[in-house]
């Protein structure tokens, strides 16, 4: 998580670091409206300015939501070309490239930018974190994903059938929905370490051993990034409610309210969880002494 990929030293701005093990870019794009939805794939290896242009003028002619949906980080030149169809700032590239960044929101001449991250629960207990950098303006939105995968296919399934208002909304509400979904994804991986905390306590009380100790020590460390993110989510999400951004409009900051108060509840939930880990060491000493005095 915390394998940051460092630009040289002195390097300009907007200068990319995409590593040796990036994966391959998959582009997916919806173009919709109240009225209809259009769904494509672009070949990452036909992608030029030429049809996001395109797209780019159709969103802003026909007034529909552009949503162009950029899974993995393994081209700067296609990066680049995005970069420059949708103006945007050497510094915001970066940001989009050199990952992980601290979960961020800062607002540009003439878009958006939001760094989070987002949080699955792999096989093993093994938990993945993975930037998600979110720009919008007033015509597109456009996500950067460092790999396929995700947790927005309900938004997806949304703006196909036409459910809810989100296809009659601007595209400030579909970067709350896609924030707010990350976020969600929370819920599941703290309620997955919530289970083996309460595993573990039968364990240390009737049978402790080192094994036991140190699969506290791993859920410890586990708890601490998760509340840096949360932390920071919350803060950025702050300023969403709190700063006077052009591109989020009114009527938004209420759903982005509701996405602030779920950060306040996870971190709640993990500093609750970090004090029953910790709590966990005392009991294994006591149950240790209590099976030596046994003995």
């Amino acid at each position: 998580m915390f394998d940051k990929r460092y630009t040289p030293v002195g390097s300009r701005p907007g200068t990319m670091n995409l590593g040796e093990k990036v994966i391959a870019l998959e582009i997916h794009v919806f173009l919709y409206s109240g009225d209809e939805c259009e769904e494509l794939n672009l070949d990452m290896r036909e992608v030029e300015e030429g049809p996001l242009v395109e797209l780019k003028k159709r969103a802003k002619v026909e007034k529909k939501v552009l949503w162009l949906d950029v899974q993995g980080l393994g081209s700067e030149k296609v990066l680049r070309v995005i970069a420059a169809v949708f103006d945007l700032h050497p510094l915001t590239l970066g940001d989009i490239a050199n990952v992980p960044q601290r979960p961020k929101v800062s607002t540009h001449e003439d878009y958006a930018l939001y760094i989070g991250s987002m949080v699955s629960m792999e096989e093993n207990n093994r938990i993945e974190f993975e930037q998600l950098s979110i720009i919008w303006a007033n015509s597109f939105l456009l996500t950067f994903q460092e790999k396929p995968g995700d947790m927005f296919d309900p938004v997806r399934e949304r703006l196909r059938s036409k459910k809810g208002s989100i296809r009659k909304s601007s595209s400030d509400y579909l970067g709350y929905a896609l924030i707010d979904s990350s976020i969600d994804a929370l819920y599941p991986v703290i309620e997955n370490l919530g289970d083996q905390l309460e595993e573990l306590e039968d364990r240390i009380v009737f049978n402790p051993s080192e094994n036991s100790l140190q699969e506290v020590y791993e859920i410890k460390r586990e708890l601490l990034k998760l509340r840096k993110i949360a932390w920071a989510q919350r803060e950025a999400a702050s300023v969403l409610i709190r700063d006077d951004n052009p591109f989020v409009r009114k009527s938004t900051k209420v759903f982005f309210r509701d996405t602030y108060q779920h950060c306040a509840h996870i971190l709640d939930v993990l500093e609750t969880y970090r004090e029953i880990a910790a709590s966990f060491m005392e009991v294994y000493l006591s149950s240790v002494s209590n099976k030596m005095n046994e003995v």
